[in-house]
């Protein structure tokens, strides 16, 4: 992120803050922009930019590694539940947890079956 200005971190921050709030991206792009005082065009210029879209991908990285306990709790308790897609859904991406002894339970490449079966078990919940 050092090729990358403070100005443009703060408005990627904004951006990925609203999108865990569940808003749109013209939503979440024009929240953060109004609250960072940024130009739509500059925001633009900035998106074309490989820097910034590789700062924009870190931030969004960490912001869902926050979540992650959280989310694989409440799988879990769908599971204990008794719902079949999140009991699926445990297993296959239990079966591509591999243990790293530097970084602990790190979850493997998610394959398209598991993109499916994690779009029906919270499809069901809606």
């Amino acid at each position: 992120m050092s090729d990358t200005t403070e100005k443009q971190i703060d408005t990627a921050n904004a951006v990925i803050e609203n999108s865990f709030r569940g808003q749109t991206a013209g939503e979440q792009i024009e929240k953060a922009l109004s609250r960072t005082d940024v130009p739509e065009a500059d925001m633009l210029a900035w998106l074309r930019d490989a820097a910034f879209g590789s700062a924009v991908v870190q931030l969004a990285r960490e912001y869902a590694g926050m979540y992650a306990a959280e989310v694989w709790e409440h799988l879990l308790s769908l599971a204990r539940d008794g719902s079949i897609p999140a009991i699926k859904l445990y297993f296959e991406l239990w079966k591509d947890v591999r243990l790293n002894p530097a970084q602990g339970f790190a979850a493997a490449e998610t394959s398209t079956e598991i993109a499916a079966l994690r779009e029906e078990v919270f499809r069901q919940e809606e």
